[in-house]
């Protein structure tokens, strides 16, 4: 039964076209049940009436391999996404990273943190933190990336002549790839939907043009 679910309740007072991103839940049909997902969907509408919700479930492992591993610049790197709350969506170090940086990302927009905190094992190490928001359909997220000031430094230290000019150019790179990885994320939603849409059995229906 997934009429209780938050999505098909905010599809059946939805305009037509528009979308819903859900909180990760647990996925309680198909090959993904028990595994957290994020779902996205779009109600279905024929001659002003609800008929139903067209739903795409992304596995959250897939998302964090598919789009967040790619932007680590060492096996340190750690990328996380935060909903709305300052709650960390995937992430083995949730614990450690909400007592630590939890509370300074809650009301953060975009930017970049020094900061030390300890490791699981509880080792102290320093942290360059960029962080940029996600804004899209209702949700507002933030991604960050940490990374250990030693990894960024052996990582960037060939293309820079000082400390300062270093940080400058990790700063920049992260967070151009982070809009890079959101325009990719924005990309594979919309084709998403449009193929389906567009596969549809309803009557009529509108054809949804897919990126190019």
């Amino acid at each position: 039964m997934l009429a209780d679910r938050p999505y098909f309740i905010w599809a059946r007072e939805a305009v037509r076209g528009k979308v819903y991103i859900s909180e990760p839940i647990v996925s309680r049909l198909g090959a993904s049940k028990g595994q957290s997902i994020i779902t996205i969907s779009t109600p279905i509408v024929e001659n002003a009436r609800f008929r139903g919700v067209l739903v795409v479930g992304v596995l959250l492992n897939d998302l964090t391999s598919e789009y967040l591993d790619p932007l680590k610049i060492s096996e340190n790197t750690q990328v996380d996404l935060l909903d709305s709350d300052g709650n960390f969506l995937q992430t083995p170090y949730a614990e450690v990273l909400e007592k630590n940086i939890g509370e300074r990302l809650k009301s953060a927009k975009e930017g970049k943190m020094n900061v030390t905190y300890p490791d699981i094992d509880g080792t102290l190490r320093r942290y360059l933190v960029a962080y940029a928001p996600i804004n899209y359909a209702n949700k507002d997220w933030l991604l960050a990336i940490s990374t250990p000031v030693d990894d960024a430094m052996a990582f960037y230290r060939p293309f820079s002549k000082t400390n300062r000019s270093t940080l400058a150019i990790f700063v920049l790179v992260v967070l151009a790839f982070a809009i890079f990885t959101i325009v990719l994320v924005r990309i594979a939603q919309k084709d998403a939907f449009a193929r389906g849409y567009n596969r549809a059995s309803w009557p009529k229906k509108a054809k949804i043009k897919q990126h190019r």
